[in-house]
């Protein structure tokens, strides 16, 4: 009597286009809202076409980019229905996401009166932040963590600490006075490499060059570069090869603030040898991914779990360094050791594939060669920046490797999960079309 009932009402809501129009709205804004946190395009994918069918939709088609997410369907009596909106630049925001992703399988599980829809949605925005100034913190003891694993040391790590801070209130300054990103990114990695001498020029630090590769890491788009080599291999060309192009485009205009400030400002670039043990660096691990999820937005004892991810992927990779020197391979193997973890973890817990893996991998990109490139371009060694370069690539195409892999076994192991639970696709099929004859 309750399925009854329920099949009725959903009838009910999709009977009018206005009806029709609000859950197409909606699904579109949820999917923008979802990518500007930072989930992946197969999950956004996947999530239009199982609220789609749960209000009983037909011919349904998402149009899913990175700059653009639309979806059309049609209703049960025939009614056509299309809602596109642009999308903003990512602003990876962990705790959003998951609010939003629960909000999704709610939907599909309650599914709602469609006028309430839009209010379900606007709640999602109460999520709660940390205040900027924490983050600022945090996100400047993260980096500083970071400095250690560039052999960097007490000295190194207080420069970072500082200069973070500094340029989060510069950043902000830079973002009114100069509204282009691109040309933004010229000033403000002039500036961090300026601080960066400063900093080792009054005795703060040793080593500018560990200060330097640090910072890059702040604001190399190692994350969109990954997602770009994902969608590629995953089957998303379009999207991949925008992504991939704006990620490149970002990396030049920061290439080139760090080369004028190099030839304007002279200092130490050498980088020491590492110093540090196995140990040490699984803690530094755990410091700084911690201190990355909350940069990300995340909040409670989930930072515990990303800082161990962390420290998981840090010791996966020293450990596969030990085996090969090939860094496609040993970055790959940290990448699906870390993100296989996670994926079991967020499918037992209803959470996007993202949710752990974003602060887990931070120092997995290679922001070490691309400061070693920018360095030999500019001293003219050719043979070092392409070496650098081909190493930079085989970094980014591990990463994206191993978390394609972990995700195709994760996605097995679903099905198996289902099959075990309740059979086949074709027997669900079958069980819904004799409830609905029964009903």
């Amino acid at each position: 009597m309750v399925k009854k009932t329920k099949n009725m009402a959903m009838k009910k809501y999709i009977s009018n286009n206005e009806s029709l129009g609000q859950i197409l709205d909606f699904i579109a804004l949820l999917s923008r809202e979802m990518l500007v946190a930072g989930a992946n395009l197969e999950r956004i994918t996947m999530m239009i076409e199982k609220i789609a069918q749960a209000y009983g939709l037909q011919e349904i088609c998402p149009y899913v980019l990175s700059t653009r997410v639309g979806v059309s369907a049609k209703s049960a009596d025939g009614t056509y229905g299309f809602r596109q909106y642009a999308v903003p630049p990512m602003v990876i925001n962990l705790e959003r996401l998951k609010y939003l992703n629960r909000l999704s399988y709610t939907v599909c599980e309650e599914t709602p009166d469609p006028a309430t829809l839009g209010k379900l949605l606007d709640e999602t925005r109460r999520t709660k932040e940390w205040p900027w100034w924490v983050v600022m913190l945090i996100r400047a003891a993260a980096m500083g963590t970071m400095s250690l694993f560039f052999s960097g040391g007490v000295g190194e790590f207080a420069a970072v600490f500082l200069i973070v801070i500094l340029l989060s209130f510069i950043g902000r300054l830079i973002e009114r006075l100069v509204p282009e990103h691109m040309l933004a990114n010229i000033v403000i990695m002039f500036i961090a490499t300026g601080l960066s001498f400063g900093a080792g020029a009054i005795g703060l630090c040793r080593y500018p060059g560990v200060v330097i590769v640090t910072l890059i890491m702040l604001y190399l788009p190692g994350i969109p570069l990954v997602n770009a080599a994902r969608n590629l291999f995953c089957g998303n060309e379009i999207n991949g090869i925008m992504q991939l192009l704006k990620a490149l485009l970002e990396t030049a205009t920061l290439a080139v603030g760090m080369i004028l400030a190099l030839f304007l400002f002279s200092g130490d670039l050498t980088v020491p040898a590492d110093p540090y043990g196995f140990w040490f660096k699984i803690v530094a691990g755990f410091v700084m991914s911690m201190g990355m999820s909350v940069n990300f937005g995340m909040i409670g004892h989930d930072m515990l779990i990303a800082g161990a991810f962390g420290a998981i992927c840090r010791g996966a990779c020293l450990l596969a360094a030990n085996v090969t020197d090939d860094r496609l391979i040993y970055v790959l193997v940290a990448a699906f050791v870390s993100s296989f973890l996670a994926e079991i973890l967020v499918t037992w817990r209803h959470e996007p594939s993202t949710y752990f893996i974003y602060p887990s991998m931070i120092h997995l990109i290679p922001g070490d060669l691309f400061f070693y490139m920018v360095v030999a371009l500019c001293f003219k060694q050719t043979e070092t920046a392409v070496f650098s370069a081909l190493h930079c690539t085989y970094a980014l195409i591990g990463m994206s490797a191993g978390f394609i892999l972990s995700g195709v076994i994760a996605l097995y192991v679903r099905r198996l999960k289902f099959i075990r639970e309740g059979g086949s696709l074709l027997h669900l099929r079958v069980r819904r079309r004799r409830n609905e004859k029964e009903e």
